[in-house]
């Protein structure tokens, strides 16, 4: 189950929602893009998405309004 999100997401979600591991259910994968990934998840009858930064992402330009 918890194969497809990294355990350091794990540990983010476990502090932050103040939950334990197997508290975290109905992991998948929610968006691949270039540089990010997202995972959906449930936890305490609510669902969540969480985004992980992946390698190089500060270095990518971002938009800005002038």
């Amino acid at each position: 189950m918890y194969e497809n999100l990294p355990e350091e997401a794990l540990g983010i979600i476990r502090d932050v929602l103040r939950v334990k591991k197997s508290e975290i259910t109905n992991i998948e994968i929610y968006k691949q893009g270039m540089t990010n990934r997202s995972f959906l998840f449930s936890c305490q009858n609510q669902k969540y998405i969480i985004r992980i930064p992946g390698a190089g992402t500060e270095y990518c330009l971002g938009c800005v309004s002038i």
